[in-house]
């Protein structure tokens, strides 16, 4: 509509927020999952439910951005 491509729209993007689209998205679903894990949904409902391709890539990403597994949050 604008002329505008999706490789100068995504530097836009990480010039703006310091984050690629990607990293971005990831942030907000961990954030949402760190909710529904609290609220006592399971790692696999959750996982599923937020757009991750499979249960052990989400623990990954979880992992690696909170500093332990999804399962602590668990009641």
């Amino acid at each position: 509509l604008y002329g505008f491509n999706e490789k100068y729209l995504g530097r836009i993007f990480k010039t703006e927020t310091g984050n690629t689209f990607h990293e971005y998205l990831n942030e907000i679903r961990l954030e949402k999952a760190s909710e529904m894990l609290s609220e006592g949904k399971s790692v696999k409902e959750t996982a599923f439910s937020l757009g991750f391709a499979n249960q052990n890539y989400f623990s990954a990403s979880f992992k690696k951005h909170y500093g332990y597994p999804p399962s602590k949050l668990l009641k």
